[in-house]
């Protein structure tokens, strides 16, 4: 697979995320609704709380979001792909589209981090 992301968030990515999300959720979204992201990575892979994080209202629109343990997208690659001569190409054009999304993530770090 290819992929991207926060997997296992520090305490201060987690943070940013929720802040960012409770916000204004419409520049990530705009982000993962892309034609592009969906083709490539389908959604958003991260584990979700079973419950509703603390702190914000069970009718939240951004629920979903906020219920994020973490934050990554994958790929899927099958050994032809691997085997295939333009696996660096086919790689290349994941992780450009996955590009965006990982400047969205770090552009809701503190500067500096």
């Amino acid at each position: 697979m290819l992929g991207g992301g926060w997997h296992d968030p520090s305490p201060e990515q987690f943070t940013a995320w929720r802040n960012a999300v409770d916000k204004n959720a419409a520049s990530f979204k705009k982000v993962i609704g892309s034609k592009a992201f969906v083709a490539a990575f389908g959604g958003l892979a991260g584990e979700k709380l079973a419950r509703v994080p603390r702190g914000y209202p069970a009718d939240h629109p951004e629920l979903d979001l906020l219920r994020l343990k973490e934050v990554p997208v994958m790929h899927p690659v099958t050994d032809k792909d691997v085997l295939s001569s333009s696996v660096v190409q086919k790689s290349a054009a994941v992780y450009k589209t996955m590009k965006p999304f990982l400047d969205y993530l770090q552009s809701i770090l503190p500067p500096g981090r």
